[in-house]
């Protein structure tokens, strides 16, 4: 016989759905699509692969190459002698004892340079008596002389005018006034006091920089 179903069927009426379908049409999209094509990508992926990267150098790069040994040996046509002085004399104990000694004790050399400073000027207020021993004692060198003015020589003195007259007075063109040179010296400045010239293919320049 046939077999009873095992859960016989509800007496209760079957449930209306919670939400019944709605009568209106469904809403239109909010963005409609675009009816212009997409535009094609501005640069178009390359036919040619990516190069590899440069591989880091395996090795060190040789040392440089060592100066050569073989250089000629100087002689009197190459070498050039010069002596420098400066800040000097300040001291009536310079003016009468170092420096006369020291000028004497130079010998031998192409030229020498008075960098400046020939007194000092807070103490000596830039006394024509300071600049005349300063110019007896250079004179005395055996030597090409060159004198360039320092700041004590004219800037710090209480009249700038007092000093370059006295610069001009003692120091102008102070190695030709002494000496016969063949140095072929161009001169400029408003005192003429900066120089330069050609000795043994080297040029040398003495510049005023105060």
């Amino acid at each position: 016989p046939t077999a009873e179903p095992t859960n016989p069927p509800s007496p209760m009426p079957t449930l209306e759905p919670t939400n019944p379908p709605s009568p209106d049409p469904t809403a239109e999209p909010t963005n409609p699509p675009s009816p212009m094509p997409t535009a094609e990508p501005t640069n178009p992926p390359s036919p040619m692969p990516t190069p590899l990267p440069t591989p880091p150098p395996t090795s060190r790069p040789p040392p440089p190459t060592p100066p050569p040994t073989d250089l000629p040996e100087p002689t009197e046509d190459t070498v050039t002698k010069i002596f420098f002085i400066a800040d000097t004399p300040y001291s009536d104990k310079e003016r009468y004892n170092l420096m006369p000694n020291h000028i004497d004790q130079l010998e031998d050399g192409d030229f020498l340079v008075h960098l400046g400073d020939l007194m000092f000027a807070m103490k000596d207020r830039c006394r024509e008596g300071a600049y005349s021993i300063a110019a007896e004692i250079l004179q005395k060198a055996k030597m090409p002389t060159f004198v360039l003015p320092g700041d004590n020589d004219i800037n710090d003195c209480p009249s700038i005018q007092h000093g370059e007259d006295m610069w001009m007075k003692y120091f102008h063109l102070f190695d030709k006034k002494h000496w016969s040179h063949s140095f072929d010296v161009t001169r400029w400045g408003k005192l003429n006091e900066s120089f330069g010239f050609l000795h043994k293919r080297v040029l040398f320049l003495g510049l005023n920089m105060v």
